[in-house]
């Protein structure tokens, strides 16, 4: 009489494999989640240090004019996060020649004055900002940048002087 109580080797070993391969394709999606979420993180973390730079110019900044604000600055976070640092750019914001005039045009004189204080006036008021934050990653540096505009209200536009 045969003994029927137990698994074959066969069945003990196919069992072994499916375990196997199911481990595997669970510790992949688990391996996928665990970068998902640091990415995540990284990304809260950069967008909240930007937000923090951006407000603390615009703080910094906001009783001088606009000529009056430093074209570079560098910094890192302190302890905190040691693994960021800042800079932050400024540059003359650059008035786009929006209406090209014939110069044969009598109406083009008046228009590229026109033209020309508008463009004056905005490379006196007006920066162009930006934030970078770099994080030191493993071998190499990442950059995170935002860019706006720092304007200076309090001068007067020059109409018809």
């Amino acid at each position: 009489m045969k003994n029927t109580n137990g698994f074959t080797l066969i069945e003990v070993l196919i069992a072994l494999l499916i375990l196997a391969f199911s481990m595997t394709v669970l510790m992949q999606s688990w391996g996928g989640n665990f970068r998902a979420i640091k990415k995540a993180r990284t990304y809260s973390i950069v967008t909240q240090l930007l937000q923090k730079k951006v407000i603390e110019f615009e703080l910094l900044n906001k009783k001088k004019s606009a000529l009056e604000i430093p074209e570079e600055e560098k910094g890192d976070f302190g302890s905190d996060y040691p693994e960021y640092r800042w800079e932050i750019k400024t540059q003359p914001f650059k008035f786009p020649n929006l209406f090209p005039m014939p110069e044969n045009s009598s109406d083009g004189d008046m228009a590229q004055k026109i033209i020309k204080e508008m463009q004056d006036y905005f490379e006196k008021t007006v920066r162009e900002v930006s934030v970078t934050v770099i994080q030191k990653a493993a071998k190499r540096e990442v950059k995170y940048t935002i860019n706006t505009f720092f304007v200076e209200y309090d001068q007067e536009l020059p109409l018809g002087n």
